[in-house]
């Protein structure tokens, strides 16, 4: 049988295009440049849906790391999400959608571009140098946005390689009071080995220099990156989504950090596996390309994800937030 290569970042990939111009925009943007050297269109593109994007340049570990900021003509100060995606390219025109979607539903939304992605300074690490850009971006909205954002009251969000990011985020970060993980790698030397049974490990370049010869030969590439190792440091309510035809990250790795969470007595939930989706299952809407079964998945693992990030975000207070 013929050997199916597939590499590392193109397995983490959900690979759509990166965001596009936005249609019906009705008002332009102009870019201010703070003292503290970052990059921000404060006035966004507003859509005629009433949300809006900016581009944003901040710094991450001294690097130049590019982001979307999304917000609606909404009442403030509202909560933050940081959505992060899949792959090592930038954020997909799909995610661009969805992080859209978030804003209109009353978030600030953040989606980081990584570094070595798509004009962010710096180098792919994949899950290692990427954690500390999402928390960078953290660190600029709650300085910069102070008056939008609801101090406090901050998610992570991510599909595929952005749902590691999002989960060794919240074990790095106790500023994160809710994570959600779609089909993302939880326990990464259980994922590589099963890369290798399936015949799936690429030889590329990033392969190597992000894992080495493997677990057994290169722990210390491993560690940092294995969100089962760091689960004792979760310590906030987690969201797993999961389709049960997921070829390239499978249902297994969901299933291993539920257990071990649900062990340490954490609040976690696991919706899932959707018996007819597959990897990406989050954007598959476009009905000549998917059938009813997994669009309408794919709208049932969206409202999930939203009914979550309101019961733990949208939480009214003394302080007259929503």
């Amino acid at each position: 049988m013929k050997r199916f290569v597939l590499t590392i970042f193109a397995v983490l990939l959900f690979a759509l295009a990166a965001g596009a111009t936005p249609c019906g925009a009705v008002q332009p943007a102009h870019s201010l440049a703070p003292a503290d050297g970052t990059e921000f269109d404060q006035t966004p593109v507003f859509w005629k849906d009433g949300t809006g994007r900016s581009t944003l340049t901040y710094f991450s570990d001294g690097l130049k790391v590019k982001a979307y900021v999304y917000r609606s003509k909404a009442d403030g100060p509202l909560p933050l999400v940081i959505f992060n995606h899949g792959g090592v390219s930038g954020v997909p025109e799909k995610t661009d959608e969805r992080c859209r979607e978030l804003a209109g539903l009353g978030y600030v939304v953040i989606a980081p571009f990584f570094r070595g992605e798509d004009g962010s300074e710096g180098e792919v690490e994949v899950a290692l140098g990427e954690v500390t850009d999402v928390l960078a971006a953290l660190s600029w909205a709650e300085r910069t946005l102070k008056d939008e954002i609801v101090q406090g009251r901050t998610a992570m969000a991510g599909t595929s390689h952005g749902a590691l990011i999002s989960m060794l985020a919240a074990a790095r970060d106790n500023r994160i009071k809710a994570v959600v993980s779609a089909y993302g790698v939880m326990n990464i030397d259980l994922w590589y080995r099963y890369l290798v049974a399936a015949d799936m490990l690429g030889e590329d370049e990033l392969t190597k220099r992000a894992y080495g010869g493997g677990p057994e030969i290169n722990p210390e590439l491993f560690k940092p990156r294995n969100v089962w190792l760091q689960a004792e440091k979760i310590d906030c309510p987690v969201l797993i989504i999961q389709g049960a035809q997921d070829t390239i990250v499978p249902p297994s790795q969901a299933w291993v950090i539920y257990k071990r969470l649900k062990g340490l007595n954490r609040d976690v939930t696991y919706d899932g596996p959707y018996p007819n989706s597959g990897h990406g299952m989050l954007f598959r809407w476009d009905e000549e390309k998917y059938g009813p079964e997994q669009i309408e998945e794919c709208a049932e693992a969206w409202e999930s994800l939203v009914v979550f990030l309101d019961k733990h975000l949208k939480v009214k207070s003394d302080d007259g937030a929503h």
